[in-house]
């Protein structure tokens, strides 16, 4: 722990002059409270990798802006899934119920940055759809408060914006049933799974060290398992490079998986990149079916109102025509009887 400066030294004998009882809380305590209610004013406690060595292959083409929910938006610091000896994707969302895992996480990050941890923080809606720029700008003054160091994007993981209720809010049933998108980094790393948070997996090389993700509070046992596997995961001590070894071992890996390493990390089979104006032509084309289905249901609603119209005609006119056989069924009997 570093010392102490002489004016925060000043103003904590001030404090425990007023406050004696101060001296006996937890350290916990105090350190929830201040993350909760402290100011973070212009401060920024990103703390980048340090230069060196990178990571193999191709999943950088992966963790890029698509548009229409899914670009990248820098909350604090930047990164690639290259950098560095290891990296460690985590998709979370809300902060408040996961503020012992953002803390876990930085505390982790602290610990193993040097020797080329790489953790990217991946924010969205807990159901997977972008945020809102209001909900961006309270999370980097979330991030702020709480000091997080590692580097924390924004990116929805599902296309266009949630569906929502007449009410306006977001129709959570239907936004939690929306699948993943087929060109986003989660589809990329888990398939068809739901989407959900907070999510983790650890990649080197662009390749999965785990064999499956590690979700809510599991991910507190990372720490352990980066320290078990720091020899095959990280640099070595006083290096940023990989290791001969390590580089070895990734060569023993691409000849067991049969692979080339231009095959590492590809995006997804059939899953092309984004060009220039395709966006604005499936917007086009989105609207053009929005069209085409009001129409079909205005004149579904035009059909039905015509088959009510003609359904109350026919029984307007039934109780008219039994009127007037009545009454020729009376004159006849009137004429019988006379």
């Amino acid at each position: 722990m570093g010392a102490i400066a002489s004016s925060d030294d000043d103003l904590l004998r001030k404090i425990i002059a007023a406050f004696p009882d101060f001296l006996s809380m937890d350290f916990e305590t105090v350190e929830n409270f201040m993350l909760t209610h402290g100011s973070e004013g212009d401060a920024n406690y990103y703390m980048p990798l340090p230069e060196g060595g990178r990571q193999k292959g191709r999943c950088d083409e992966v963790f890029a802006s698509r548009g229409g929910g899914e670009d990248l938006r820098w909350l604090q610091g930047s990164t690639t899934l290259t950098s560095g000896s290891t990296t460690v994707v985590v998709h979370m969302s809300q902060v408040g119920s996961n503020l012992d895992i953002l803390k876990r996480l930085n505390k982790i990050y602290r610990s193993y940055r040097e020797v080329g941890l790489n953790l990217v923080g991946i924010f969205s809606h807990p159901t997977g759809y972008a945020l809102a720029p209001d909900e961006e700008e309270e999370l980097v003054s979330t991030l702020k408060r709480a000091r997080i160091a590692f580097p924390c994007v924004a990116q929805g993981s599902k296309r266009g914006t949630p569906p929502a209720l007449r009410s306006g809010l977001i129709d959570v049933a239907k936004a939690r049933a929306a699948p993943t998108s087929p060109q986003s980094l989660f589809r990329w790393l888990h398939g068809d799974l739901e989407f959900m948070s907070p999510l983790s997996i650890v990649l080197k090389n662009c390749m999965q060290m785990q064999q499956e993700p590690s979700a809510g509070y599991a991910i507190m046992g990372l720490e352990g398992s980066l320290s078990m596997s720091a020899t095959a995961l990280l640099w070595p001590a006083g290096s940023t490079r990989d290791s001969t070894e390590q580089e070895e071992e990734f060569r023993r890996m691409l000849g067991n998986f049969e692979m080339d390493e231009e095959e590492v990390g590809a995006p997804l089979e059939g899953v092309q990149p984004r060009v220039e104006g395709e966006e604005e032509e499936e917007e086009e084309e989105e609207e053009e079916e929005e069209e085409e289905e009001e129409e079909e249901e205005e004149e579904e609603e035009e059909s039905r109102s015509k088959s009510a119209r003609r359904r109350r005609k026919r029984t307007q006119v039934k109780p008219t025509e039994e009127g007037s056989r009545r009454k020729r069924r009376r004159r006849r009997r009137r004429v019988a009887e006379l």
